[in-house]
């Protein structure tokens, strides 16, 4: 997934007016401006945060310059879950940084093939590193596992610029079987499931 850039506009007013005027409020900060109240277009951002979570990189323009920034937190209508207000955290590119990334697991049609299922234990990786390196998210195929087969420490990459986080023994997934699926027993060679015939 390609960075995405939007434009962040200083405001003064009140979070309320912002959102009746189609904006969603929010700040940035850094270590080295301190903290600037703004506001976003929410369509723009609508568009940016689909298929993106928290932690999440995001190239902000501010006046004539663009900052790195990392989304600290989206608070969501708990109705609609149209995002009300965001924070976003200002880095350089070479500033070394802890984050949890999304883990993407991938394959699961494969799986269902076999009559498994993934059990997902854990759904982020915590890293730390030059905020540049910092993915938006690490994806795991498990399209070739088989029952009782794990997702552990050790079978997650990253760049070698980062330092896992985590346990080295830690399990984040586990392939079990799937439920009320039909045994090779049960079916035919067609695929229909056998059973007595009647007269």
């Amino acid at each position: 997934m390609s960075e995405a850039t939007i434009q962040a506009i200083p405001r003064t007013e009140k979070p309320k007016k912002v959102r009746q005027e189609g904006f969603v409020p929010g700040v940035i900060y850094g270590k080295d401006m301190g903290s600037m109240s703004v506001k976003f277009d929410e369509k723009k951002l609508h568009r940016i945060l689909q298929g993106r979570t928290e932690s999440a990189r995001v190239s902000v323009i501010v006046g004539d310059e663009t900052k790195q920034c990392f989304i600290e937190e989206i608070q969501r209508d708990p109705v609609h879950r149209k995002p009300i207000h965001i924070s976003m955290h200002v880095v350089k590119k070479d500033q070394v940084v802890r984050m949890r990334v999304p883990i993407i697991y991938v394959g699961h049609d494969k799986l269902a093939e076999k009559r498994l299922i993934l059990q997902p234990y854990a759904t982020e990786f915590e890293l730390s590193g030059p905020s540049i390196d910092i993915p938006e998210g690490i994806t795991v195929d498990v399209s070739e596992m088989s029952l009782g087969d794990r997702v552990e420490t050790k079978d997650i990459s990253v760049k070698s610029t980062l330092t896992v986080l985590e346990e080295p023994d830690k399990i984040f997934a586990v392939v079990t079987a799937a439920k009320n699926a039909p045994t090779p027993d049960e079916e035919g060679e067609d695929g229909a499931s056998t059973g007595e015939a009647t007269e």
